[in-house]
């Protein structure tokens, strides 16, 4: 993948971010959006929150706009290429976490389930739980690979 084109989907998620943020407010997770809640022992056990309509149509905007190229061309390697993007977007976050103040980072947010948490423990948590997902992600690659 060209440099232009990480630099081109990095823009993208910067400013996806920042859209989040705007969207939800100090709130999170759709709290005060008027969407629908799926919401089960179930739903709760696979994904660990309610699943709302507002993430559920943004993630697959996102997924469709991301592979847009496998339209043209698919290729196994274009999909590694793909998750390969993961990587600087996660540098880039660390890099604009870094660049905050232990004031900014001690800020609180209300999380519906967990209650108070402060940016730094929120950053965390989805550091890790973005890193989980990018596993499943490379050991399903790998799998298909194989077949």
């Amino acid at each position: 993948m060209s440099i232009t084109i990480g630099a081109y989907f990095f823009l993208i998620a910067f400013i996806l971010a920042h859209l989040e943020i705007q969207i939800e407010g100090p709130h999170g997770w759709a709290e005060k959006l008027p969407t629908w809640r799926w919401d089960s022992r179930g739903v709760r056990r696979w994904f660990g929150k309610p699943v709302t309509g507002y993430h559920l149509c943004l993630v697959t905007l996102i997924l469709l706009f991301v592979h847009v190229p496998q339209l043209y061309a698919p290729s196994w390697e274009r999909e590694a290429d793909l998750l390969a993007m993961f990587e600087p977007l996660r540098a880039a976050n660390i890099s604009l976490w870094r660049g905050t103040t232990d004031e900014q980072r001690a800020r609180v947010a209300i999380h519906r389930e967990r209650g108070p948490e402060s940016y730094d423990l929120m950053f965390r948590m989805l550091g890790g739980h973005d890193r989980v997902h990018l596993a499943q992600a490379y050991r399903a690659l790998e799998a298909a690979r194989r077949r």
